[in-house]
């Protein structure tokens, strides 16, 4: 067999790996730039993709905010991943949203809605929750299947500087329209913590840990240079990757880009932006 042969099956088998992994396990994805330069220990920052990271994050979003996110793994469209947000203040409520996320292409894919409510109760407690629904195809086995859901997340404020956090996926999940039998479920929860360390650094740490599989941690740091821009990097197990990215603030418009290294099989970038309205 030569080695564009070798190089086929690699990747063929690397979707189908990927693939069994959607279809057995939770169909959560983390996205936004911001969160991947920083290995995706983002379950304690106040962020606008909290609205998928951890539903908390989302309780500082006090106008209108609108984002996109796109990353292609290991360059492969097969591989591919976007998501958006649309985020709306909802007076004595808290914050309101819709997501939506889907990654695969037209022979595989999973995508996943998600409605959100957050709001902090006084100041140092901030809970969310959101309502999931999520499809997922196989075209070749013509599987499909419909699951709901839903995450919970909460974020407290332990000191000025200090931050922790609880974000749960997936715990229960209610499976409809399967052809092939019933798929457990593996519920999927992240620990995490901030930490302030000076007006221009932010370290944060995580865990997270699936039912089923090797418990994963992550590391990361933000340096502000400006007002207007940051660089960050990140670190995290299982498998181990390295990862690092800026931001830039345009007026309203925040635009966050970052790549992971990953151990065996390269790099990939990602990219996302938000809009904040008046």
């Amino acid at each position: 067999m030569n080695m564009r042969s070798w190089g086929q099956w690699a990747v063929l088998t690397g979707i189908v790996l990927l693939a069994v992994q959607m279809v057995s396990g939770t169909g959560f994805q983390p996205a936004g730039g911001r969160s991947a330069a920083m290995a995706h220990a983002s379950a304690a920052l106040f962020d606008p993709w909290g609205i998928i990271n951890n539903q908390a994050g989302i309780v500082q979003c006090t106008s209108l905010t609108i984002g996109i996110h796109a990353e292609n793994r290991f360059l492969m469209k097969e591989l591919g991943c976007q998501a958006g947000f649309v985020l709306v203040p909802a007076k004595h409520l808290g914050v309101a949203g819709l997501s939506f996320i889907r990654f695969g292409y037209s022979a595989f894919s999973t995508n996943r809605a998600g409605l959100t409510l957050a709001r902090s109760f006084g100041e140092n407690v901030h809970c969310g929750l959101q309502l999931v629904g999520e499809f997922t195809q196989l075209r070749e086995k013509a599987y499909r299947q419909k699951r709901v859901s839903f995450e919970a997340g909460i974020i407290a404020t332990i000191s000025r500087n200090l931050f922790l956090a609880l974000h749960i996926i997936d715990p229960l999940t209610f499976v409809a329209g399967e052809k092939n039998g019933f798929t457990s479920r593996d519920g999927l929860l992240q620990l995490g913590t901030s930490m302030n360390l000076s007006d221009r650094v932010i370290l944060v740490l995580q865990a997270e840990k699936a039912l089923i599989g090797e418990p994963r941690f992550m590391a990361g740091f933000e340096y502000r240079l400006s007002h207007l821009a940051c660089v960050r990097s990140g670190i995290m197990s299982h498998p181990v990757q390295l990862t690092f990215g800026s931001g830039i603030q345009w007026h309203r418009l925040v635009i966050d880009i970052a790549a992971s290294m990953h151990q065996h099989l390269g790099w990939f970038p990602q990219v996302s932006l938000h809009y904040v309205a008046k």
